[in-house]
């Protein structure tokens, strides 16, 4: 009995550590699209053919490690989610 409480309280700090990532991701993602979407419209960003094909591929790496972070945790909370069902008190 003892082993079920240790091994669910164990699981729970795993999945709250693994929620925090995902809406620190959240968070970062949201201020990175705020600040391009701010720098846009001040003018801070001109965009010319080269300038534009670096800034856009730059943005696509970020946003894809962002995206990819985001559906890893969510993926590694599901799973946890099952292990805590599956333990019975």
């Amino acid at each position: 009995m003892d082993e079920k409480i240790i091994r669910k309280n164990l699981l729970d700090l795993k999945y709250n550590k693994n929620l925090q990532y995902f809406n620190t991701t959240i968070i970062a993602l949201l201020t990175f699209l705020l600040g391009i979407i701010i720098a846009y419209i001040s003018q801070d960003i001109l965009f010319t053919l080269d300038n534009s094909l670096i800034f856009l591929s730059i943005t696509v790496i970020i946003m894809s490690m962002c995206v990819i972070s985001l559906i890893n945790f969510h993926n590694k909370m599901r799973n946890i989610e099952k292990e805590i069902k599956n333990l019975s008190y």
